[in-house]
């Protein structure tokens, strides 16, 4: 493999380093890059010939070494409680990079970049929600099982409280604030994939439409978007993507929807059930290896998975958001939080196998279970490991029920 060539230059980029704080509340900050920075006069074409791949597994391990060492980076612990003053150093390592469209569209730039970054101690070891450092050995080992990841992304768009601008209401754009002012509930079944104003409050398809494009645009693979069916909630879909692309756009989206939604002085929230008797909001995660896809015995290998993400149930239903429970009562096109199920076209299932997949023989499953506020990188592990254990001990141990095929897809 020929050595990759990087021009020097007197270029300066704008990186947003993007990260979570110890609540897995994103933060931020813009940091400008280049030799008049007294960097590698290298970096920037480095920068620019490396985006959209993973620093651990798709970058050579010298050029992975320079874009390491050059753009550790550095934030305030102390003020985010993960650190004390007097030694409040938390280290930022940037994972992904992509353009940052939205800037460069709205400066007429080609110079903003995001910086996706796992946060890391003085020391150089992982915070603790830094989920990320503990599958980078798993990103390279998977290449051999080809999966594919995509992600339905659903939340809800909501207004500040009239009495504190600093925090979020408890109900959605379009359900009003005042006492005595009523929208239709959900079972007039009116904002599912809905047009017109009496279904959507116009500034919410404005949100979407801009994140989606600006997306798009960054090379981020994003393959739609709708209304829900709560009023004041959405979707966006990220992937279909290779082993562990989607996950890092899946934060890039979440990223873009926050500070796209700042400027029109909304919220977005990723809680999986703001609204009692409404439904909540989750992350169903479509997930496939080459085993799923193969025409011959794929859905022997589909079946095997759930079987052994069964086998599993508990401990995943730790892993796939926080107050999950809430969302996941058995009602609402949710399976049960403690019972694992699956089947063909059966929202009512933990796991769905659509209706197409089972017809064919081979394809891709959908996890139902993740909170749309759980951590994809949890996920990849949970969904990927079910690869390397799905053998014949694990699926006669398996104590799941197939529930039969629903009338709906």
């Amino acid at each position: 493999m020929m050595k990759p060539y990087y021009s020097h230059s007197n270029e300066t980029l704008f990186l947003e380093y993007i990260w979570l704080d110890p609540r897995n509340n994103m933060r931020s900050k813009m940091r400008s890059i280049g030799s008049p920075y007294l960097m590698n006069p290298a970096i920037c074409s480095m920068i620019r010939q490396n985006t959209h791949k993973d620093f651990s597994v798709e970058i050579d391990a010298e050029t992975a070494e320079i874009l390491s060492a050059d753009l550790k980076w550095s934030y305030d612990g102390s003020s985010t409680g993960q650190a004390s003053g007097h030694d409040s150093e938390v280290l930022l390592q940037p994972v992904y990079i992509v353009p940052n469209a939205y800037k460069n569209g709205k400066y007429q730039s080609n110079k903003y970049f995001f910086a996706l970054c796992e946060t890391l101690d003085k020391d150089g070891n992982p915070m603790p929600n830094n989920y990320y450092s503990m599958i980078k050995n798993k990103i390279r080992e998977n290449q051999i099982n080809e999966p594919y990841l995509s992600f339905e992304q659903e939340f809800f768009i909501m207004p500040t409280k009239l009495n504190n601008p600093t925090q979020m209401d408890n109900n959605p754009v379009g359900m009003s604030q005042i006492s005595g002012i009523y929208c239709n509930h959900q079972n007039t079944q009116q904002y599912y994939c809905s047009i017109g104003s009496e279904n959507v409050v116009n500034v919410c398809r404005n949100i979407i439409e801009r994140v989606y494009h600006w997306g798009i645009l960054s090379g981020l693979v994003l393959s739609g978007y709708n209304a829900e069916v709560s009023i004041g909630q959405w979707e966006i879909q990220v992937g279909p993507s290779y082993n562990i692309r989607a996950c890092h756009e899946l934060w890039i989206v979440r990223y873009m929807l926050k500070i796209i939604s700042e400027e029109i002085g909304l919220c977005i929230s990723f809680h999986p059930k703001p609204l009692d008797n409404w439904n909540g909001s989750g992350l169903h995660t479509n997930y496939s290896n080459k085993y799923t896809r193969n025409a011959e015995n794929g859905m022997q290998a589909i079946e095997d998975i759930c079987r052994s993400l069964g086998n599993r149930h508990g401990e995943t239903m730790q892993k796939y958001g926080e107050d999950n429970h809430l969302r996941m009562t058995g009602a609402y096109e949710t399976a049960s939080f403690n019972q694992f199920t699956f089947g063909v076209a059966n929202r009512g299932c933990s796991i769905r196998i659509p209706r197409n997949v089972a017809a064919k023989g081979y394809g891709y499953l959908e996890d139902r279970r993740p909170a749309s506020n759980a951590d994809p990188y949890n996920i990849y592990s949970i969904l990927t490991n079910a690869d390397a254990i799905a053998d014949v001990d694990a699926v006669a141990e398996a104590q799941v029920e197939t529930i039969p095929s629903s009338s709906s897809d």
